[in-house]
């Protein structure tokens, strides 16, 4: 894809006055959602600041709202790859449903991109599941002999609420799947969506076996 050079006479990197800040901004959604694409940014902050260097923009360039983004995203995926992405998408919801069938002692949930309809080179199963504690899920991992790494992450249930929940990560049958584990004391309600700021949308595995025995559009 052709990408844009703005340089001045002294070789400095300005916006062109004769661009729209709208426009500009259309421009660096457009390259932020190649980027996420490629798979060379996981996140759409990183994707963004990779744009302004692929664009030659300065770092104070003000930037696109995540949903530009997500929206040039998935104008792409339905232009360049939409018989693949049909495909990928599928196949991680079937093999999220094994997981979920495998985990439903702790009312798994799927959320993010595989749920959205969207799959990435950076995209993983993501489950939310309700225990306990951590521990539990922990012993029934060790318990059926699946290698996993434990990290603790932030999210963000509110305007300035956060909590730290622990997540499993492993791979199985090619798919990296994550396990969001809601433990007694956080919040049992879904964190907010980082491209909406909306609760984020989850799915039971009944919700989702009648998702996927629907036809695509």
């Amino acid at each position: 894809m052709p990408r844009s050079n703005f340089k001045s006479s002294h070789n400095q990197k300005r916006v062109p006055p004769a661009n729209s800040e709208k426009t500009l901004k259309r421009k660096i959604s457009w390259e932020a959602a190649r980027i996420l694409v490629e798979g060379s940014s996981k996140n759409f902050l990183a994707a963004k600041k990779k744009a302004l260097t692929h664009l030659n923009l300065p770092a104070n360039t003000s930037l696109p709202r995540n949903i530009e983004v997500e929206k040039a995203l998935r104008q792409q995926l339905a232009i360049f790859d939409r018989q693949n992405q049909e495909f990928l998408v599928n196949k991680a919801r079937q093999q999220a449903i094994e997981l979920m069938r495998f985990l439903g002692a702790y009312n798994p949930r799927l959320v993010g991109h595989v749920l959205e309809g969207i799959f990435l080179p950076t995209s993983s199963i993501q489950l939310h599941l309700f225990s306990d504690t951590a521990e539990e899920v922990v012993f029934f991992l060790e318990e059926h002999n699946i290698p996993f790494k434990i990290n603790q992450i932030k999210l963000r249930f509110g305007k300035d609420e956060y909590k730290e929940l622990s997540v499993l990560s492993f791979v199985v049958d090619q798919f990296n799947t994550e396990l969001y584990i809601f433990m007694s004391g956080i919040p049992q309600e879904a964190p907010l969506n980082q491209v909406t700021g909306k609760p984020m949308k989850r799915a039971s595995l009944g919700a989702l076996e009648s998702l996927i025995s629907q036809p695509p559009e």
